[in-house]
């Protein structure tokens, strides 16, 4: 957040509208203060230099500070509803984030942007080329995929495949692919809600073979932990064989990209 000061004495702007409080759910204290910097953190503190918290509002922003005090930014569920909060920690109104739309209190709700397209999929970096998929490697993949959403229409499946491949070989990043893809809809039945992506390098001595890869992902990684909430999710496992100086490894990403019924 640009700040012409380390420590700038502020006064609060909060003569909104009744309908915009009622709509946000703020309960911001009718008082004085200032933003501090501490440890690379935001605060807003009062005149007598208490840490606030909650929503707080700044020369016509909202902004919102954690339990501890903490200015957040990013995405923030609060009283049932999402808001999104840009890096400088303003509020994010009347615009669209990662498929999301926002409206003039901020409240945010999934935007339908039409039919997942191969398109959705592209990106634009550099394909990395220290990995590669041996046979076993493809066979660990199939065994890693799974969904429960149909995939009959419009090379769909091709086209998450594709997905897939490209945030696993960085050509896509995940939050390019959210960008992209989040509000979209596949099978014109189901809509994109997010991606979810984890990754992992393993040693050869943890195995090589097809069944041992899976085994050793699903017993000793972090990668399969996360269990969506999703009602439907495309789920795929890949799992890449490394080269050059790094032949004594192997590395494994998974892909999750949860849908919601429309």
């Amino acid at each position: 957040m640009k700040k012409s000061k380390l420590i700038k004495t502020l006064a609060l702007a909060l003569a909104i509208s009744s309908a915009s409080a009622l709509t946000l759910n703020i309960k911001a204290n009718a008082i004085e203060g200032y933003w501090k910097s501490i440890n690379n953190s935001w605060y807003f503190m009062d005149n007598s230099g208490k840490i606030q918290t909650g929503w707080v509002q700044d020369n016509g922003y909202w902004y919102y500070l954690g339990s501890d005090g903490t200015m957040k930014t990013g995405w923030l569920q609060d009283g049932g509803k999402w808001y999104y909060l840009w890096s400088n920690g303003q509020l994010a109104v009347n615009t669209t984030i990662q498929g999301y739309t926002s409206d003039s209190n901020g409240v945010c709700t999934l935007a339908n942007r039409g039919a997942f397209s191969w398109k959705d999929a592209e990106g634009t970096h550099a394909f990395r080329t220290d990995i590669a998929q041996r046979q076993d490697d493809i066979n660990a993949t199939n065994k890693l995929t799974t969904y429960n959403v149909d995939l009959s229409q419009n090379n769909d499946l091709r086209h998450l495949q594709s997905l897939v491949s490209n945030i696993t070989r960085n050509v896509l990043t995940i939050s390019e692919a959210k960008e992209q893809c989040v509000g979209k809809v596949v099978g014109n039945k189901y809509l994109i809600t997010d991606i979810k992506y984890f990754s992992g390098v393993f040693k050869n001595t943890q195995g090589v073979a097809c069944d041992d890869r899976i085994n050793t992902l699903k017993s000793s990684s972090d990668i399969y932990n996360y269990k969506s909430s999703s009602n439907y999710t495309y789920d795929e496992g890949r799992v890449y064989s490394c080269y050059n100086e790094r032949s004594n490894q192997w590395e494994a990403m998974r892909v999750v990209v949860e849908f919601e019924e429309i």
